[in-house]
């Protein structure tokens, strides 16, 4: 299993698809030699670690420098300092003396980081609420429907009517969830809530995420009855937790398994 802090630390780069280049012959062939040179060279590895040594001075300046940069660039001090070692270590393969400014952001302008800030363009707590409401609930012995289904039955009854609203209401207290005017509650003290998203990579903190969701409130701090437990709660819009068009009925024997 991935958690959040495992991604904030590895950073996976991927091969270059071979409908990429337009001769994958011709650059297969380049690439072949850059190996052999490479292994022809016996003493590449001892001389790239002895550069590697004396430059490390000026490498650890030059982190400095594209963390900066990077942080400018992603938004983000933590996309700062993983993406911005990374530039500066490819920057030491290159050149040998320390960069400006203007050179880090040269340099990390020059690549393509679509794939690599997809994360740090969606909030990681609006996607750990989608992750819940994403996730699958028995509503009987042989039907599943997502959270949000079983959500939006308690909280107008108007959809999904194979079950009442009293039905709906039950099964998300069972999960330490329900609704409320227009709010989603979810119960502090649950331990079913973070079963519900056990295989990703919020259950470690499912509460500490729908806590930071945009519009969540401590519901005045008021001790609320969710199951059979009272206590305090989290209370999130339900504009928040719904898609914003009801999905059509689905047939009979929908989600069946």
């Amino acid at each position: 299993m991935c958690y959040q802090a495992d991604k904030e630390r590895l950073t996976v780069l991927n091969l270059r698809p071979k409908r990429d280049s337009g001769d994958a012959a011709a650059e297969w062939e380049k690439i072949k030699e850059a190996l052999y040179n490479i292994k022809r060279d016996e003493t590449i590895g001892a001389r790239l670690f002895r550069r590697s040594l004396d430059l490390l001075p000026v490498t650890l300046r030059n982190i400095d420098v594209f963390a900066r940069a990077a942080a400018e660039k992603f938004g983000s001090q933590r996309e700062g300092d993983q993406y911005g070692t990374l530039m500066a270590g490819c920057w030491s393969l290159l050149h040998d003396n320390e960069a400006t400014p203007e050179q880090a952001r040269a340099l990390l302008d020059h690549y393509d980081w679509t794939d690599y800030m997809e994360h740090t363009e969606n909030d990681e707590s609006s996607l750990a609420l989608s992750a819940l409401m994403e996730a699958r609930v028995k509503v009987s012995a042989s039907t599943e429907w997502c959270v949000h289904e079983v959500v939006r039955v308690a909280a107008s009854g108007s959809y999904l009517s194979e079950i009442s609203v009293a039905d709906a209401d039950k099964l998300l207290q069972r999960y330490g969830m329900r609704v409320r005017d227009d709010v989603l509650l979810f119960a502090n003290k649950s331990e079913s809530l973070p079963r519900l998203v056990a295989n990703t990579s919020y259950a470690t903190d499912i509460r500490g995420h729908l806590k930071r969701v945009a519009g969540a409130t401590n519901y005045d701090n008021k001790a609320v009855q969710i199951g059979a437990t009272v206590g305090k709660c989290i209370a999130i819009p339900l504009s928040r937790c719904l898609p914003c068009e009801p999905p059509t009925m689905p047939d009979k024997d929908a989600y069946a398994f």
